[in-house]
């Protein structure tokens, strides 16, 4: 399960460049374990009163970049990004600080609704009461992941993440909502970089059903995108290229939009039949959904 590193006896601080000096002999290339030897340091990092301040200050001094690299949302901002791993910190308004509760839900939206993620990683309350959060883990090997398929679930914990909790977070495994905090809070997270992580997508889930309801947000699903684009703007050379994504790109859920974006432009059945021969359950199953929903309306 998602595992919370119990740390109460640690009252040291370090600096964030002491934090970010251990992680890079701490964090070695697809070891996801090594991540957990960053815990302590992250507790400590926690303890220093001073450095989000200082991180924030630092910030404003360049206005011109800030955050140039941050592909994120309103809520996130990276602090540091190394080879192998980043750091970011995540902000998590109270509901109270909102009059219109319509517009806190659209920005928190992403969080409330259940979530996995495709790579680790180690958080810390930093300030405030933190969020609460409910957890539940299920077997990503054992899920095909297409939207409505049901998903064996197992109901973990329900918890909080107040100032100073270290909790490590298992890469396509644990599954969790963040509710919102009491207070305005601030949580700390240290993940590792790869593109290992992008081979597998993150998904939301209907806990209440135990079902896969979408593609969650991620690195990874610019690529969708781009394949969203290329059915409104595209011409004779994309179809071409769609073509040879569909039938030999290593993501079976790039290979199962090719398939559908060509169908949507051109309504060539014998892509489908191609599609419906494809190694992978969820092109399959993307293809006979086409071909069910053409037969419909037919």
């Amino acid at each position: 399960m998602a595992i919370t590193i119990n740390q109460p006896n640690i009252k040291a601080s370090i600096s964030f460049e002491e934090f970010i000096s251990f992680s890079k002999e701490a964090i070695k290339k697809n070891d996801n374990d090594s991540l957990l030897e960053c815990a302590k340091h992250l507790k400590m990092l926690s303890n220093n009163g001073q450095f989000l301040s200082d991180q924030i200050n630092n910030q404003l001094q360049d206005m011109a970049t800030f955050q140039r690299s941050n592909a994120y949302g309103i809520q996130t901002t990276l602090l540091h990004i190394d080879t192998l791993f980043y750091v970011r910190i995540n902000t998590w308004p109270a509901i109270s600080e909102h009059k219109d509760v319509n517009i806190w839900q659209k920005e928190l939206y992403h969080h409330v609704r259940a979530h996995d993620h495709n790579f680790p990683f180690i958080t810390v309350g930093c300030h405030g009461k933190g969020y609460e959060t409910e957890i539940w883990e299920y077997d990503y090997d054992k899920v095909i992941g297409y939207v409505g398929e049901k998903v064996e679930l197992n109901y973990l914990e329900r918890t909080s993440l107040p100032k100073g909790k270290v909790m490590y977070y298992r890469a396509s495994k644990d599954i969790h909502t963040q509710i919102p905090p009491e207070d305005y809070s601030i949580s700390l997270n240290i993940m590792p970089r790869g593109n290992s992580f992008l081979e597998k997508e993150q998904f939301h889930f209907d806990l209440q059903n135990k079902t896969i309801t979408s593609i969650a947000p991620g690195v990874g699903t610019g690529r969708l995108f781009l394949l969203d684009l290329a059915k409104r703007l595209g011409d004779t050379k994309t179809e071409r290229l769609l073509e040879q994504i569909a039938t030999s790109h290593n993501m079976p859920h790039v290979r199962a939009k090719s398939y559908e974006v060509l169908w949507d432009v051109n309504k060539d059945e014998k892509l489908l039949q191609k599609a419906l021969c494809d190694k992978s359950p969820i092109v399959q199953m993307s293809a006979k959904s086409l071909i069910d929903s053409a037969t419909l309306v037919n």
